[in-house]
């Protein structure tokens, strides 16, 4: 299998960071504070889900949320840009 596509993105735009895969996990950058959202194609799996980066570890987090999507759907969303997708 190819490595998986993985765009990370803030108010709908892309974030510019790494994402590096080891093993069966992405791990991604240190990220300001905030709300991400990250998309992942993998295959024929397609993945988005979003999350906060908090000050500190003990602060309650908004939300955290996944979902599975239609291809055509991600594509249509995530990988038009750059940005913050590889």
């Amino acid at each position: 299998m190819n490595a998986p596509r993985v765009c990370v993105y803030r108010l709908e735009a892309p974030v510019d960071c790494s994402v590096r895969q080891s093993g069966r996990s992405l791990i991604l950058p240190p990220l300001p504070i905030g709300s991400y959202g990250v998309a992942v194609e993998a295959g024929s799996a397609q993945w988005e889900g979003a999350f906060d980066v908090v000050e500190d570890s003990r602060q309650v987090t908004r939300y955290a949320f996944y979902r599975i999507l239609p291809l055509r759907t991600l594509k249509r969303r995530m990988w038009t840009g750059s940005g913050g997708c590889i």
